[in-house]
């Protein structure tokens, strides 16, 4: 029977339990992580783990809340490397860390980013990810690069009607967000609905390509896959009169 020690921070048995699903997770994807399989690795009955977690799914959220914080850590971390206090050397960084951490970490991201959450209803909200420890950490350097950088953003009729009214609630929410996540004041002028609807296309994009080198799917063959990511960083700075900054 494998046992893992408890880490630092794991020392009530609830969290003994998630580290037990975490070393499943990691061994055998989200399949693996079955209660059966937690009690038999920590030499209790399935029925014991509902002291601690009222499903499965509970438990599984609980994991995932983690790894998110986890996540968070390790891109505080590469953005105070970066030290950059005009904002875009910091939110490269933490973009270039999200992949590290992803390509590094393929069934954690799989369960925080291409599984279906168990709280549907949260999933539902405008700034889904953003809420969670990691999101305000790219939160809070993109608001550095606003408050630093003259960006060349379309106008709000660049966005399409259809889509204003969500495009609308994203950028509210995340008004919301960045004022709680900094310590100044936001300016809400420089935060339009044009930016707003870049920011998701621009995070879409980040993200798909991603999940594509996570899953192995990438549509081009590279020999420098990290030149790649960078050359779309460089575009998408481009695109926002970054490319100089």
């Amino acid at each position: 029977m494998r046992q893992t020690p408890p880490q630092p921070g794991w020392s009530d048995m609830g969290t003994e339990i998630r580290q037990t699903a975490r070393t499943l997770l990691a061994e055998n994807g989200t399949e693996g992580v079955t209660l059966r399989a937690i009690a038999r690795d920590l030499g209790i009955t399935a029925p014991a783990l509902y002291r601690y977690y009222r499903s499965h799914s509970d438990l599984m959220e609980h994991l995932r809340r983690d790894i998110c914080t986890e996540l968070a850590g390790e891109l505080a971390e590469r953005i105070a490397e970066a030290g950059d206090a005009a904002g875009i050397g910091q939110f490269f960084a933490a973009l270039r860390g999200f992949r590290r951490w992803a390509l590094e970490h393929p069934r954690e991201f799989t369960l925080v980013f291409a599984s279906r959450r168990a709280d549907t209803a949260a999933a539902a909200t405008p700034l889904d990810h953003a809420t969670e420890p990691f999101g305000q950490v790219f939160i809070t350097s993109v608001w550095h690069v606003l408050a630093h950088h003259e960006l060349t953003i379309p106008a709000d009729e660049y966005v399409p009607e259809q889509l204003r009214e969500d495009v609308g609630a994203f950028r509210a929410a995340l008004l919301e967000l960045l004022s709680s996540a900094t310590d100044q004041e936001v300016d809400e002028s420089r935060l339009t609905l044009g930016l707003s609807y870049l920011m998701v296309q621009f995070w879409t994009r980040i993200f798909g390509h991603v999940a594509l080198e996570v899953s192995g799917n990438i549509p081009m063959p590279t020999a420098d896959p990290d030149a790649w990511f960078d050359a779309m960083l460089t575009d998408i700075a481009r695109t926002v009169g970054l490319d100089n900054a």
